[in-house]
């Protein structure tokens, strides 16, 4: 079988943070307002624009400019993003201008109040807005809860009943229908389902052993998504009341396999392409049946590793892999060496001094200023 290079391109310098030695909680968000792609990194909001021309423009750094960004959200000019900072303030961000300057947004008070481990740190996992309606947001919190928003972040309030996990979100297709996935106790992994917006959860999977990450959704079909995680390839046909793990039917070099995100294809309605990785490498896998069986159909290694992943999507027949410590890894679907891309930014933001709006400082006085995605105070 042909195949073509993964192509890693390394979009910052790594970060010299102080956070504690589990990263896991690092997961860099992916998405797409139609337009641009959108992806979080370690040194800002990045962005690239959806084009037909065979090679891509390059990717730019659009907002937050070196902070840290985990997730983030859109509407108009107005981006809500959170952060990867270690807090408890500084963990959600807005900004009414495109990114170029930005205030603190952390609810600190309302998460504190929920808060469920003094000992443990809050953080902010997944936060995603609703299909129908860009003022509503949820957003999973660690160590707190799941919240709603229903004017853009100015207020939020707890859903009950739901544990916080690493990701939530609105069925794309289906407006009222929301998904969660935790840990409800030690190994054990669950998906809850909401078909009132959050106001009622029921429990649609659960599994011993297991812990399941994300789930992928189709892109035309409501009633078809995949739910991956660690012993976890489940597939729902019936919009998510029921499911059918298919990790037993993994052997050989699938074994053990960990899937990190997943998408369906654009083109084929029965293929998904996920993603593995055990921090200093990534594999990339195809199934053609729903996610039942799957083949590897390339590799990387990068030389400073990857860290977690925390996207993956398609367009114009390209995968697009964002990781934590590795930057943007690119895959040509289509294994035309006319195609290849090359990937770089212009400059490096990251070793720049930046004050809380966001502004490039060239000689820091006195103050707090952001460098490297961490705070130094002169």
């Amino acid at each position: 079988m042909k195949r073509t290079s993964l192509v890693a391109m390394l979009v910052l310098l790594a970060c010299n943070m102080t956070a504690q030695s589990d990263a896991s909680w690092q997961v860099p968000g992916m998405f797409t307002t139609g337009r641009y792609l959108y992806a979080a990194q370690k040194d800002g909001l990045y962005r690239l624009e959806q084009t037909m021309a065979a090679i891509p423009v390059q990717w730019e750094l659009v907002a937050f400019a070196g902070v840290p960004i985990s997730q983030a959200v859109i509407k108009g000019d107005s981006i809500i993003a959170s952060t990867m900072l270690e807090g408890p303030d500084s963990l959600l961000l807005l900004s009414t201008d495109g990114g170029k300057s930005y205030i603190d947004y952390t609810p600190i008070d309302l998460w504190l109040q929920n808060r469920i481990d003094n000992a443990l740190p809050l953080r902010p996992c997944y936060m995603t807005s609703s299909p129908v309606d860009a003022n509503i947001l949820v957003m999973s919190v660690h160590n707190s809860g799941v919240y709603q928003s229903t004017d853009f972040g100015k207020t939020w309030s707890l859903l009950p009943n739901i544990p916080p996990g690493t990701f939530v979100s609105f069925n794309p297709n289906d407006g009222r229908q929301l998904f969660s996935c935790y840990e409800s106790m030690a190994m054990c992994g669950e998906i809850g389902m909401s078909i009132d917006g959050g106001v009622t959860w029921k429990r649609v999977l659960s599994q011993s052993a297991a812990f399941p990450k994300g789930i992928a959704f189709h892109l035309t079909d409501e009633k078809h998504m995949f739910a991956y995680g660690m012993g976890i390839c489940a597939t729902s046909i019936d919009q998510g009341y029921t499911w059918v793990n298919h990790q037993g039917h993994l052997s050989g070099e699938l074994e053990g396999a960990v899937f990190s995100a997943a998408v369906y294809d654009n083109i084929s309605s029965n293929t998904i392409y996920a993603v593995d990785s055990d921090g200093h490498d990534v594999t990339i896998y195809k199934s053609n049946d729903d996610g039942y069986s799957w083949t590897m159909i390339e590799e990387a290694h990068p030389e400073n590793g990857v860290g977690t992943v925390g996207g993956l999507y398609l367009m114009n027949r390209i995968l697009y892999v964002n990781t934590a410590d590795g930057g943007i890894l690119s895959f040509d679907l289509d294994e035309n060496p006319d195609n290849s891309i090359s990937l770089s930014t212009s400059g490096n933001p990251s070793v720049a001094y930046y004050d809380l709006c966001g502004r490039i400082v060239t000689h820091p006085t006195r103050g707090i200023y952001i460098k490297n995605g961490k705070k130094i105070c002169f």
